[in-house]
C-alpha cells in the first residue's frame, strides 16, 4: 500500500457499518459461541491495531480504532 493510499483511508467511523467494523477486524460473529469470546476477540484485535499504529504514530488511525472498539463494546 503506498502512501498516498494510507492517507486516504476513510476514518469515519459513521460510515462505517457493524458488519463493516467486523471485517475490518477480521472477525465473525458465528464463530464466537459466548459474548465473552467475542469481547475477548474484539478487544485483541482493536489493541493490536492501536499498538501498531502507535508505534506508527498515527494517531488518526489509533483514534478510529478506539471509536470501532467503542462501537462494537459500548461498555468501553
Amino acid at each position: 500500500m503506498s502512501t498516498n493510499t494510507q492517507n486516504k483511508i476513510n476514518t469515519n467511523i459513521d460510515e462505517y457499518s457493524v458488519d463493516d467494523l467486523f471485517n475490518i477486524l477480521d472477525l465473525k460473529l458465528e464463530d464466537f459461541n459466548t459474548y465473552d469470546e467475542l469481547e475477548k476477540a474484539i478487544n485483541e484485535k482493536v489493541d493490536k491495531n492501536i499498538k501498531i499504529f502507535k508505534d506508527l504514530k498515527n494517531d488518526n488511525i489509533v483514534t478510529f480504532f478506539n471509536k470501532v472498539k467503542y462501537t462494537l463494546l459500548p461498555e468501553y
